[in-house]
């Protein structure tokens, strides 16, 4: 039994608002030398990715404005080449990225969820 996409979506939202959460009110200094912080989005971070992979071809089509193929390989890039993140591109990610994604993420739920 295979898991419904709309699932996947849930853990995508759960995942970004875990990040938010764990920078909030944090500088960058702080984030970047809060070892459990950091941590904790990483793994938020890889959540995401494993997740939207799991997102069918005609969704992912049907919202083109997520950059699905961007969130995947950032995930590989964070499980395969964590020794060589810059933590400047994290931070733009975690501070620009993770609340448009997670705007989209609610959107895309809000008409799957009507239809």
């Amino acid at each position: 039994m295979s898991r419904d996409y709309r699932l996947f979506l849930e853990d995508m939202q759960l995942s970004c608002e875990k990040i938010s959460r764990y920078v909030e009110g944090l500088s960058f200094a702080q984030f970047v030398s809060d070892e459990k912080s950091y941590d904790a989005v990483l793994r938020n971070l890889q959540v995401i990715g494993d997740a939207v992979k799991q997102i069918p071809e005609e969704v992912r089509q049907k919202y083109s404005a997520v950059e699905w193929r961007k969130i995947g390989g950032f995930r590989d890039f964070v499980v395969h080449e964590y020794f060589g993140i810059d933590q400047d591109i994290l931070w733009d990610v975690i501070k620009n990225q993770v609340p448009t994604l997670l705007e989209q993420i609610k959107q895309i739920d809000s008409s799957e969820g009507a239809e």
